[in-house]
């Protein structure tokens, strides 16, 4: 039986690691009972004397005790693994939004904006010019961007990275955005298309092709982006009836030119009703 140690010489770090694998592992038990390898010495040894009753019956709990051994050391093993991975993408996490902070108060929103995209391995262009910044695969790029100061952005690509509704706050302050793209973003959802209506007076051009989280209902809040010239909305396998939402978006965006592939495009009566009501709601 594999014992945890209670005494004071082990370290900080060791004891919030058994308290947290003993959250976990009551968890996927399903209770908040005290197990046999939590239990007292006196506890131990009566179960052991009880045990020692039945050679037989000492053998085979005596193997129960090692495959049990085994798979608590697994479990704490991989909630440890667990906790220093999400630990680890909070302080990334966290580190971006304080750099962002510092660079908007030192160069402005514009500069601020620009080094958010870089840094999740995005690209974007300055209005008024030609070229592209952009991250390459392992996420550096160049710093030249900062010359462009006060400039604001004109065209943003995000596709394929890991942005959602939280970070979409970085990009608010650009009133220039005319062209945005998250195709292929798996954050993007229902949520991120209800934020959108910051852009209401600029965008002209969305991408949301291939996003998985997007639905039906999401699709209604593009109502507000009454500016809104060209919609990619390719591929979305979170809506059903394809065809008829189309037909809705065209009525609800008479201006926009909207494209649409990758979908069965009949239409049946009986999903139509459904998603004309989320639509319309």
């Amino acid at each position: 039986m594999t014992r945890v140690s209670e005494t004071t010489g082990s370290t900080i770090c060791e004891q919030r690691q058994q308290r947290a694998y003993i959250v976990f592992y009551q968890r996927q038990c399903g209770n908040g009972g005290t197990y046999s390898w939590q239990a007292e010495p006196n506890q131990r040894r009566l179960s052991q004397e009880q045990r020692e009753s039945s050679s037989g019956e000492l053998h085979l709990a005596t193997a129960r005790e090692r495959r049990s051994a085994v798979v608590m050391t697994h479990s704490y093993q991989c909630c440890c693994w667990y906790l220093l991975l999400g630990r680890l993408q909070f302080k990334l996490t966290a580190a971006v939004l304080r750099y962002y902070g510092y660079t908007e108060r030192f160069y402005g929103s514009d500069i601020a904006a620009a080094y958010y995209i870089l840094s999740m391995k995005g690209g974007f262009r300055f209005a008024g010019q030609s070229e592209w910044f952009r991250a390459d695969k392992r996420g550096k790029f160049t710093w030249d961007f900062l010359e462009h100061k006060n400039t604001p952005l004109e065209e943003v690509n995000m596709s394929y990275t890991d942005i959602n509704y939280t970070g979409l706050e970085n990009l608010e302050g650009q009133r220039s955005l005319r062209t945005l793209s998250v195709r292929g973003c798996p954050e993007v959802d229902d949520w991120f298309l209800a934020r959108l209506h910051v852009l209401q007076d600029s965008l002209e051009e969305l991408d949301i092709s291939h996003c998985p989280r997007i639905t039906t209902g999401g699709l209604a809040a593009l109502r507000n982006l009454k500016g809104l010239r060209r919609l990619d909305m390719s591929s979305l396998p979170g809506i059903s009836s394809p065809g008829l939402v189309i037909i809705l978006l065209e009525e609800m965006l008479p201006q926009c030119q909207i494209t649409a592939t990758g979908y069965d495009l009949s239409l049946r009566q009986e999903e139509g009703e459904g998603n004309e009501e989320q639509m319309q709601g």
